[in-house]
């Protein structure tokens, strides 16, 4: 299958933010609850990660709109105690970088051809998420345009 048959388009998305909270213990997660409560506010949540290992504090990160911040860390903040976290932090200025095509589930490889052009490039990939249909990363939102157009080139895909 060629490269123009699996990936079809790159799309960007500026503003965006990573929240991630953390929690002294997976037990004492409420990590449905947290989307709750986003979700009853209007607050719509894009990727979601959620790194759960023994011998580390489990953390959840998910990125959401810049224009929801503010609201979403007074949320939070004002159900930490019933909600069951220890922190919430936050990294400002990402972008989100998607890869889309129909297929890619059997093209093998396209996960880790992103991965190496943007590392060739120098440009970190902060978070992944991926689909039958749609590989995306956050990265420096300074890097945005940078990052598409690399992603163009790999996929030979026309600007």
């Amino acid at each position: 299958m060629g490269n123009n048959l699996m990936v079809r388009k790159v799309a960007y998305e500026a503003d965006v933010i990573r929240l991630t909270i953390g929690y002294d213990f997976y037990e004492t997660a409420s990590i449905a609850e947290v989307f709750s409560i986003l979700a009853d506010n209007h607050i719509n949540v894009d990727m979601i990660v959620q790194s759960v290992m023994d011998g580390v504090k489990p953390i959840v990160s998910f990125t959401i709109a810049k224009e929801k911040f503010a609201e979403s860390l007074r949320i939070l903040e004002a159900s930490k105690v019933s909600l069951g976290f220890q922190f919430a932090d936050f990294e400002v200025g990402l972008a989100k970088i998607s890869i889309t095509g129909s297929g890619m589930v059997f093209g093998p490889g396209v996960a880790a051809r992103i991965f190496a052009r943007l590392g060739k490039g120098h440009i970190p990939v902060k978070m992944v998420s991926a689909s039958e249909v749609k590989v995306s990363v956050i990265v420096p939102q300074d890097e945005m345009m940078q990052a598409a157009n690399m992603l163009h080139d790999e996929f030979a895909l026309i600007h």
